[in-house]
């Protein structure tokens, strides 16, 4: 273990004993469920998902900047930012993705 590191104390009350919470009453377990449900779009049955993904394409497609940024970031991955900090004070954020010219 590092210097000045501890570890756990023994009888902590700040440990979550309990662990994480079971994927089914968890933020993602509940929107996964409500998402997959199936709902009726115009003359279609689809997923909610599939709705709110038809959506998004149709608003990048329409030129809006949040739904592009949206898409790009879900299809190719956020960009890495690094951020480099010499002694002098100066910060150097770099992006490792060659295509950010939106």
């Amino acid at each position: 273990m590092p210097k000045g590191v501890k570890g756990f104390k023994k009888a902590d009350p700040n440990i979550n004993r309990n662990g994480r919470p079971p994927v089914e009453s968890s933020w993602t377990g509940i929107l996964k469920e409500i998402t997959e449900e199936s709902v009726k779009a115009g003359d279609k049955n689809m997923t909610r998902k599939e709705v709110i993904a038809r959506r998004l394409v149709s608003e990048a497609a329409k030129g809006e900047s949040w739904a592009i940024k949206a898409l790009m970031d879900r299809m190719d991955g956020t960009p890495r930012q690094s951020l480099d900090v010499d002694h002098s004070g100066t910060m150097h954020l770099n992006f490792d993705r060659e295509d950010s010219a939106l």
